[in-house]
């Protein structure tokens, strides 16, 4: 199992708005960078002071043949969605399910008290999908100094 940190570049793609709320996103392109199976693709960076409410992942090229990922962060791999299907038709867009996810039990969402990312967990090999991942939230200003 690997880390994958390729396609969190150091940039930080936030709408950080308090008064709106944040989305992040972010586009992952395995035909590009291939992954294996039990790797960790770090997807997106969730900075500090920030609630993330829900995670979504869209499929904007599916894999070609069975591909699931669960979607999560270094404390909870699945805690925002369990076994994603990478191999869903074009524009099939997944989320948690309040009540079997633990971050999006009763739609509560996790708080980020330190920088983290949200993180996928490959259940088999990627070199074909390309999903977009993408985030949505809001700013704890307290916290967020």
């Amino acid at each position: 199992m690997a880390t994958v940190t390729t396609f969190v570049d150091g940039t930080y793609g936030h709408n950080r708005r308090p008064d709106l709320g944040v989305v992040a996103s972010n586009i992952l392109d395995f035909a590009v960078t291939n992954a294996a199976v039990s790797d960790v693709v770090q997807a997106l960076k969730i900075l500090k002071g920030t609630f993330v409410k829900q995670v979504y992942t869209r499929i904007i090229t599916a894999e070609g043949a069975t591909a699931t990922a669960d979607v999560g962060d270094g404390a909870d791999a699945n805690g925002f969605d369990d076994a994603v299907n990478f191999n869903a038709a074009a524009n099939t867009i997944a989320a948690g399910i309040a009540g079997t996810d633990d971050y999006v039990v009763s739609n509560i969402g996790k708080l980020y008290t330190v920088d983290d990312t949200i993180d996928f967990t490959l259940n088999h090999a990627l070199d074909a999908a390309k999903i977009q991942v993408f985030a949505v939230g809001f700013i704890v200003p307290t916290l967020a100094v």
